[in-house]
C-alpha cells in the first residue's frame, strides 16, 4: 500500500513538469518557422522591386569555341610578277591603294624589250617574203616551170617564218605590248604591268630604279569581297562540327560587335603540334572594316539543348551552396538549387523539385531578401 501511495505522489509531481515543456517546444519551432519565412508589407516589395517568375525550359544553343582569323578566298588573291627581267620606271600605287582590272600599276624598261620588237619587225617582214615566194613557186609549178625540190624548199623556209614570228608575237603579248602597234618608228623600250584583278594593294616588294628579274612579286592585290575565316578547332571538339553549321564571331579589335557565318570546310589533318584542326567558314555579314589577317574569336553553334534557366541574379552563393527565393503565402522562403551552366544572364537549375517547378521564383530585388534574413537560416 505504500509503495502504491508513494507512485501516486512521484506521479503528481512530475506531471505539471511535462505539461509545461510542450509549450516551450511548440513555440521554438514557431521562432525558426518565423525566421526561415521572410516577411514583408506591400509597399516594402514595390520599393525594393521584388519581381517572381516560374521556372521554365529555355533553349540553348551548345558551342565550340576556337580562335583564329580572316583570309582572302584563293580565287581573289593576285601576284603581279615580272615577266622578263627590266628596271623599274614608274611606280603608280601605294599598299592600300584600291586598284581596278587593267590599271597601270607599275612600267619597266631595258634594252632587251626593243631588240625583242625588233625581232618582231625582221620576222614580220621575212614571213612575208616566204609567203609570197612559196606563193610564186608553186604557181611556176602548175606551170611546170619549176622544179618540185624548189617549191618545197620556199614551203619549208615560210614555216620557219612562220613560227618565228608567231613565237616572237607570242612573246610581245605575254608582256603586254600590242604588236599591231609595233613599226620601225614605234618600238617602246618599256613594258607596262597592270592588275589582273580589281582589289587591294596589300604589299609592295619595288622601288624606282631596282632591278626586277624574271617571274619577281612586285606586288600582291586581294578583293576584300571574297573573305572567309579560317578557324583552328581542338582535335577532341572536331567530331562535333559539320557543314552547314552557324558560327558566331568577333574581331579581336572590337568584341562590340558581333558577326555571323557558316562553316564550309573542315579539315582531315590533326596538327601535330598544336593538335587542331582547320575549319573553314563563309561570312554571311562580310564588313568593310575587315582585313585579312585579322583575329577572331568564334563559336560554332553544334547542338541545341533545353535547359531549367533562370537569371543569374535570382541565385545567391553561401559556403558554396546555391539558393533561390520563391514566394509563399505570407512571404519569401529561401531554398536550396543545385545550378549548372551559365549562358550570358542565365544560369542552369538542375533536377528541380516538383515544388520548385510550381514556384513563383524571384528574379528581382533578392539582395533585400538577404539583407532582411537572419544570418545562418
Amino acid at each position: 500500500m505504500r509503495q502504491i501511495i508513494f507512485k501516486i505522489i512521484t506521479l503528481i509531481i512530475l506531471l505539471p513538469a511535462c505539461t509545461t515543456k510542450t509549450p516551450d517546444n511548440d513555440r521554438a519551432s514557431q521562432e525558426t518557422d518565423t525566421v526561415s519565412l521572410i516577411r514583408i508589407t506591400g509597399e516594402e516589395r514595390q520599393q525594393a522591386g521584388i519581381k517572381t517568375g516560374k521556372l521554365n525550359k529555355t533553349e540553348t544553343g551548345v558551342f565550340v569555341e576556337c580562335t583564329g582569323s580572316i583570309k582572302s578566298h584563293p580565287g581573289s588573291m593576285a601576284s603581279v610578277s615580272v615577266p622578263v627581267g627590266g628596271y623599274i620606271k614608274e611606280i603608280n600605287f601605294y599598299t592600300g591603294n584600291y586598284v581596278k582590272k587593267g590599271e597601270l600599276l607599275a612600267s619597266l624598261e631595258h634594252p632587251d624589250y626593243i631588240r625583242l620588237q625588233q625581232n618582231f619587225l625582221e620576222s614580220k617582214s621575212q614571213l612575208e617574203y616566204h609567203r609570197e615566194e612559196y606563193k610564186r613557186q608553186g604557181e611556176l609549178a602548175v606551170e611546170n616551170a619549176a622544179s618540185l625540190k624548189k617549191l618545197q624548199k620556199a614551203r619549208a623556209d615560210f614555216r620557219t617564218a612562220e613560227a618565228n614570228y608567231l613565237s616572237l608575237k607570242a612573246q610581245l603579248d605575254y608582256l603586254g605590248i600590242n604588236t599591231d602597234s609595233i613599226h620601225v618608228d614605234g618600238i617602246s623600250p618599256e613594258v607596262l604591268l597592270r592588275a589582273p584583278i580589281s582589289g587591294y594593294i596589300t604589299g609592295i616588294n619595288i622601288n624606282h630604279g631596282k632591278y626586277a628579274g624574271p617571274g619577281e612579286v612586285i606586288c600582291e592585290i586581294t578583293n576584300n569581297n571574297r573573305l572567309h575565316m579560317k578557324l583552328l578547332v581542338p582535335e577532341k571538339e572536331i567530331h562535333k562540327i559539320a557543314q552547314g553549321q552557324k558560327i558566331l564571331f568577333t574581331t579581336v579589335s572590337d568584341t562590340t560587335f558581333s558577326f555571323e557565318g557558316i562553316v564550309t570546310v573542315t579539315g582531315k589533318i590533326v596538327d601535330e603540334h598544336t593538335r587542331q584542326v582547320t575549319v573553314h567558314g563563309r561570312l554571311l555579314q562580310p564588313d568593310k572594316n575587315f582585313i585579312p589577317g585579322m583575329s577572331v574569336r568564334a563559336k560554332i553553334n553544334v547542338d541545341s539543348d533545353s535547359l531549367y534557366m533562370v537569371p543569374s541574379q535570382a541565385v545567391t552563393v553561401e559556403n558554396e551552396v546555391s539558393f533561390v527565393y520563391i514566394k509563399k503565402e505570407n512571404g519569401y522562403m529561401r531554398t536550396t538549387v543545385h545550378t549548372g551552366i551559365q549562358k550570358g544572364d542565365m544560369i542552369e537549375i538542375r533536377d528541380p523539385s516538383d515544388e520548385l517547378l510550381k514556384a513563383d521564383i524571384v528574379i528581382s530585388g533578392i539582395s533585400y531578401l538577404e539583407a532582411g534574413r537572419v544570418p545562418g537560416k
